[in-house]
């Protein structure tokens, strides 16, 4: 993600206010797509092993909005600004 992507998402996330659930839902499960879907599917289908509970599968079909402002703020200073680490981490 770059400056000129966080800027691009401004408008319609402040225009809406909040960052709709679906699309944190999509956000997250891209992050870790094996972990996600294909290791289990891979396990649970081809191997014939129960599927393990996954926390982070529950804790997204939370419906939760995010507020636009803490999107955008995350995006600048945790993601782009790296601000967890360096001279000055929060």
């Amino acid at each position: 993600m770059s400056r000129e992507r966080i800027d691009a998402l401004k408008k319609p996330l402040t225009d809406l206010g909040y960052l709709p659930a679906e699309l944190m839902l999509r956000t997250f499960a891209s992050l870790r797509p094996h972990d996600l879907l294909f290791g289990r599917i891979l396990n649970s289908y081809v191997f014939g092993e129960r599927a393990k509970p996954f926390p982070l599968l529950h804790w997204l079909g939370d419906g939760t909005r995010t507020p636009a402002a803490l999107v955008l703020w995350t995006l600048e200073h945790l993601y782009l600004e790296n601000r967890l680490v360096g001279p000055n981490p929060f």
